[in-house]
């Protein structure tokens, strides 16, 4: 049984939509770097967009569902902090429950046929591009609350503001001529 087989007999196949980004509803960014540029320019095989993808049988599950009542994210990095990540997980989640937010049919093998460019949404490129998306993500915002979502967006535009204070070795290299 196949991976979409198996969440559309256990009713996980709604759930699944917090994953990907399908309905025009931003997702929350698994991935917590100040630039995903680094990684989706590094090598590692990180494809800088959210899509509901067949797997070849040399990637790894991103998703397991061993038995009918959980499952397992195997996507997450590791740096994500350990009680929003699961939080908004299931925030988006059930609210692909509860909307019946169907992911639909699994695209094609990316590696063999890749999707056409206007198909693909990308993911946020920065820290700033990620809270401009949590911003207007109302799902999200009312699961985490208002008071605590403004705190959390205030934290971060302050940490943003600092990190593109700072003169980096590039700059230093590239822009600057003394």
């Amino acid at each position: 049984m196949t991976l979409s087989q198996t969440a559309q007999a256990q009713g996980i196949r709604y759930f699944l939509i917090s994953f990907t980004d399908l309905f025009g509803v931003d997702r929350s960014k698994l991935v917590p770097a100040e630039s995903i540029d680094q990684m989706a320019t590094s090598g590692a095989g990180f494809a800088g967009f959210a899509a509901w993808l067949d797997m070849t049988p040399a990637d790894p599950d991103i998703l397991a569902i061993p038995d009918a009542g959980r499952f397992k994210l195997r996507l997450a990095d590791g740096a994500a902090n350990p009680y929003l990540l699961p939080a908004a997980l299931i925030a988006t989640g059930l609210d692909g429950i509860v909307q019946k937010r169907d992911p639909g049919v699994r695209r094609n093998n990316m590696y063999t046929e890749p999707l056409p460019t206007n198909e693909v949404k990308p993911l946020p490129k920065n820290l700033l591009d990620a809270l401009r998306r949590l911003e207007t993500n109302e799902v999200i915002c009312r699961s985490l609350g208002t008071s605590f979502t403004q705190a959390y967006l205030n934290l971060k535009h302050q940490e943003w503001n600092q990190f593109i204070s700072c003169v980096t070795p590039w700059e230093l290299e590239n822009t600057l001529d003394c």
